[in-house]
């Protein structure tokens, strides 16, 4: 009797230990732009207003894209699904050459950056009811600020660097972009579709310039 008793406590026990090789680990960064390797496989472009030139160059003791925009607006975009419960933490780097400064960026007119990182939420039909997140570097507005992009609405944009941030080197940033998602929209959002960059200087002429190193995700 004893003998069974100490088997049932025995398997009892056992049971309630943690079983190896079960536990949840931490997702590993997942890497969305690799420019520091030259890699800028899977990113297509988008044209709005002429071209944007994008080129991967060396730049601060690391290869970066090199953006100029002399009166354009066109972007890189990559479709990538990133399940923001995993990995909700982005960080990435980005260094700013120049553009225009004091310019209302309420107004379309005023829409334009020589730094710009946007995080796509796909959904509804036809994606018509698609938001997005886009962090930005801005000439005009401390960081911190934030504001609906002027020709779309469903658009946060997030003053990350301002005119007090140092140029002409790379700067890194980490946000929790589900956070910002809630604190935005309200909303919590599992996923992105979307992660896209541009440098533009269409609506108010000009030259806007800036440098993008890699984005990855990971887990808070």
């Amino acid at each position: 009797m004893m003998t069974s008793r100490r088997r049932l406590l025995a398997t009892t026990v056992a049971a309630l230990l943690p079983v190896r090789g079960l536990a949840q680990e931490t997702p590993p960064p997942l890497a969305v732009a690799r420019f520091s390797a030259g890699d800028l496989a899977d990113w297509e472009r988008e044209r709005f207003s002429g071209e944007t030139i994008y080129l991967i160059e060396p730049f601060d003791g690391t290869m970066a894209l090199h953006a100029k925009a002399v009166g354009t607006a066109s972007g890189l975009y990559r479709e990538r699904t990133i399940d923001l419960r995993a990995t909700p933490i982005v960080t990435w780097r980005w260094a700013l050459g120049q553009g225009k400064a004091g310019l209302d960026p309420r107004q379309k007119k005023g829409d334009d950056y020589p730094l710009r990182l946007y995080f796509v939420v796909k959904r509804g039909l036809f994606n018509l009811d698609t938001i997005a997140v886009q962090y930005v570097w801005s000439l005009s507005q401390p960081a911190g600020t934030f504001w609906p992009n002027p020709f779309a609405p469903s658009v946060m944009q997030i003053a990350i660097d301002d005119t007090t941030s140092p140029r002409q080197r790379m700067v890194q940033h980490s946000r929790n972009l589900r956070d910002d998602f809630q604190r935005l929209f309200g909303e919590i959002i599992d996923r992105i579709d979307v992660v896209a960059i541009m440098t533009d200087a269409d609506n108010a002429g000009g030259i806007s310039e800036g440098w993008y190193g890699d984005v990855s995700f990971q887990a808070a």
